[in-house]
């Protein structure tokens, strides 16, 4: 995204932080969020070897 990892962070905060307000509103029982990690890299690594590249 850019050269400055300080501005990435807080915009990534700042969009949890919308969506989490935005689903305690509209859902009451909210409980809990699941971030999984490293989704992005491991999907850029990974991609030449996924079987869906293959058609699988």
């Amino acid at each position: 995204m850019g050269s400055k990892p300080e501005k990435e962070i807080g915009l990534n905060i700042g969009m949890l932080k919308k969506t989490v307000l935005t689903i305690e509103k509209l859902c009451p029982n909210f409980l809990f969020v699941v971030l999984p990690t490293g989704v992005k890299v491991c999907s850029l690594e990974l991609a030449a070897r996924l079987p869906l590249i293959n058609g699988y």
